[in-house]
């Protein structure tokens, strides 16, 4: 699993602009392979396909309000060399903080929890931001973006991440129920495997 890091500059933190040139709608649960893992679609209408490469598969839809959009990602990280469950995740947890693009986002608020999910050690996080240049940015001049998932160390492959996602875009600061429920059923469907490594 050897592959670069990515992290909030990724497209699909930017608002999917550029990801795709043409989004392709796919039907709830739609299996996609990439690194290390199957992942499946969210189990509702209305997602597209915005990203499918060998290191980060991600799904969009548009909200209900204009401007409001959601994300559904999984990013996969090589690590090598560190022994240690919490420095592995520690160093991954840092390293998304450190590269993020400050001049666009202004974090709020972030925290990591060590827990274990799927038979793995993981940081499940959750995080506010400001977007400064969103172009679907109100009077404001900015977008609240909330995110919520996993990082969680390969089973199998140990230099290896999986960065899980839900991400939510609007003009206000809180995560839905809704999308909360979309998120749990996304993150329990991911299946980790031997894909590609």
């Amino acid at each position: 699993m050897r592959v670069f890091f990515v992290f909030l500059v990724t497209c699909v933190t930017l608002g999917l602009a550029g990801c795709t040139p043409i989004p392709t709608d796919v039907a709830p649960r739609t299996a996609v392979a990439m690194l290390g893992a199957t992942v499946q679609s969210p189990n509702e209408n209305g997602w597209s396909m915005r990203v499918s490469r060998p290191e980060i598969v991600a799904f969009g839809r548009k909200g209900d309000n204009p401007g409001e959009t959601m994300v559904a990602a999984v990013t996969a990280v090589y690590v090598p060399n560190i022994k240690s469950d919490h420095a592995f995740l520690k160093h991954i947890a840092d390293q998304r903080v450190k590269n993020d693009d400050s001049t666009r986002f202004s974090l709020v608020k972030v925290t990591n929890r060590q827990v274990s999910f799927k038979g793995t050690q993981c940081l499940k996080f959750s995080g506010l931001s400001k977007d400064n240049k969103s172009p679907a940015a109100g009077p404001s001049g900015f977008q609240y973006m909330k995110n919520e998932g996993y990082i969680c160390r390969h089973p199998i492959e140990r230099n290896g991440a999986l960065i899980m996602e839900m991400s939510y875009r609007s003009g206000n600061t809180n995560f839905p129920a809704a999308l909360r429920s979309v998120a749990t059923g996304f993150f329990n469907n991911i299946q980790f495997n031997n894909n590609g490594t």
